[in-house]
């Protein structure tokens, strides 16, 4: 019996960045829909950030959660991903809420670059899903922290490491601001 399979990724996409669309895209490859959890739908403070080891302030978050899922949306729609393939959540970023907020037939692909993914991936396990991993060392050289560097210094380097639509939505923010 071929059954269809929701997957789901996840991240906090601060920006959304030409990884994170090819993510998107592998998932799609193997499933009907997939499920995009944005992580980090709140800010939190300095001490809840240091207590629970997530990197959750403003500082480490820029984007608003409305903002990403529009970096998403138009990434995906550019890259002609029809609407009804995908679906954008908040994720709970302590991972405890999870099946609350996640079917559980639901699929996890996960990208797996170092200790913390694998622990990531066997937590995501412990909680009764199915986890496909994808071993890509490198994955993490479009990391989202590398791109607000160069935002941030008006390196224009970061516009080739971000979807075109994620540049648009990006731009236009700094552009409401002058």
């Amino acid at each position: 019996m071929n059954q269809k399979k929701t997957f789901l990724v996840h991240g906090r996409f601060q920006p959304f960045h030409n990884g994170h669309l090819w993510l998107v895209t592998e998932a799609l490859s193997r499933a009907e829909h997939v499920i995009i959890g944005i992580c980090t739908p709140e800010i939190c403070t300095q001490e809840v950030a240091e207590k629970t080891g997530y990197p959750c302030t403003a500082e480490q978050n820029p984007f608003t959660h409305e903002e990403r899922a529009r970096m998403i949306s138009n990434s995906l729609s550019e890259a002609t991903v029809e609407s009804g393939q995908y679906t954008c959540i908040p994720f709970p970023s302590d991972y405890k809420n999870i099946p609350a907020e996640v079917p559980g037939d639901t699929v996890f692909l996960l990208c797996v670059a170092n200790e913390a993914d694998t622990r990531k991936a066997d937590y995501i396990r412990a909680l009764g899903y199915t986890v496909e991993t994808i071993h890509i060392p490198d994955i993490r050289t479009e990391s989202g922290s590398h791109i607000r560097s160069l935002i941030t210094s008006n390196d224009p380097a970061w516009h080739s490491l971000v979807p075109p639509a994620t540049y648009s939505v990006i731009s236009s923010r700094f552009e409401a601001k002058q």
